[in-house]
């Protein structure tokens, strides 16, 4: 019941009494009048003081019963996310309770933070909100996630490009689904698209954006190996200069495999690139003449931007070597061969 309710029937109670004693008052002559007026300044101060007492303890209870509903939004928001919908139905939960429609469409988000207990998206949910867009977020030691609702009015694309505003770091989306019970999985991927941006970069993903990103953050510790193994000893490389040659080769990549191009992109001379380009062959064993070593340096160079050069430098990471298997491995390191003078033969689609 609304406070202002409380008070006007406390108001019309009062009047009732003040109206019997005025009345008793009346029939008891003058005296009784006379002590009714002297005595009302007493009446009327604990009229005030009753009615700040209803007021007080109506706030305590609304503060209460905030509290209690709070805790439980988070303690459903908590079996939401973490994909226990045992508990999620013996609370009755339900998509209303926190905050969101029950049937709609719906979008995952897993946001890095750049610290314990400091939020990625400042106060995601009333930003959200002042844009018609329901939502739902907890912040963990580690990430912020959260679940939106989309309509045709607000589609993923446009939730997408709000948290870009907003965003101070990684995040990633996992758009979209219907099922809400699905969100612990849908956060699964959420947390993948995050991966697919480089460290220290600030920006808003999904798993569709980049295929090979997707795949090398989906298992970083797997990723990290496979790596490692087909930089060859360009993993032993001093950073920077790891660096450099994993810079030209995404460039010249990007370049469709023109040196030119990709010397004017990186501000030097074609044969340079060349150069480097032939170092990198010689230190991985791959040959950027075969598609599949075009492919695992491709994949090589994605990994380390994403993952950072930490898991593929040996002094911080080292990869012991496989076991004897008597199997021959073409990206072996121990067949990699000594530093040389690199070949001058041509590189595919090289003009």
């Amino acid at each position: 019941m609304p406070l202002g309710s409380v008070l006007h029937a406390y108001r019309l109670g009062f009047r009732v009494i003040w109206g019997a004693l005025a009345d008793r008052a009346l029939r008891k002559g003058p005296e009784w009048l006379d002590g009714l007026v002297r005595g009302s300044a007493t009446v009327w101060a604990w009229v005030d003081t009753s009615s700040e007492a209803v007021n007080a303890e109506y706030r305590d209870a609304l503060i209460e019963s905030a509290r209690e509903d709070e805790q439980r939004r988070m303690l459903l928001l908590d079996t939401l996310f973490e994909g226990r919908p045992g508990e999620w139905k013996m609370l009755g939960g339900s998509m209303p309770a926190i905050g969101l429609p029950e049937r709609a469409r719906y979008l995952a988000v897993s946001a890095e933070t750049p610290g314990t207990g400091i939020e990625n998206l400042p106060a995601p949910g009333q930003f959200l909100r002042r844009s018609g867009v329901p939502s739902a977020w907890r912040l963990r030691a580690d990430e912020q996630v959260g679940v939106v609702a989309v309509s045709q009015d607000r589609t993923a694309l446009a939730v997408r490009d709000l948290l870009a505003r907003v965003a101070t770091g990684r995040v990633g989306i996992r758009p979209e689904y219907d099922d809400a019970l699905d969100t612990d999985r849908a956060l699964g991927i959420a947390v993948v698209a995050r991966r697919c941006l480089p460290p220290g970069s600030i920006g808003v993903a999904t798993i569709d954006d980049d295929s090979v990103a997707a795949l090398v953050a989906g298992t970083p510790e797997i990723s990290g190996r496979v790596v490692h193994r087909l930089l060859g000893r360009v993993a032993d490389l001093a950073r920077e200069e790891q660096e450099i040659l994993l810079t030209t080769l995404r460039i010249w990549l990007e370049c469709g495999g023109n040196a030119s191009a990709a010397a004017r992109q990186l501000y030097c001379h074609r044969n340079t690139v060349r150069n480097r380009l032939h170092r990198l062959e010689a230190l991985s064993g791959q040959s950027l003449s075969d598609p599949h070593g075009v492919a695992g340096l491709s994949i090589a160079a994605q990994g380390v931007r994403l993952l950072g050069p930490d898991l593929t430098h040996p002094r911080q990471a080292p990869w012991p070597e496989p076991a004897e298997t008597g199997i021959p491995c073409a990206n072996a390191r121990s067949k990699v061969p000594p530093a040389r003078e690199p070949s001058r033969g041509p590189l595919p689609a090289s003009r």
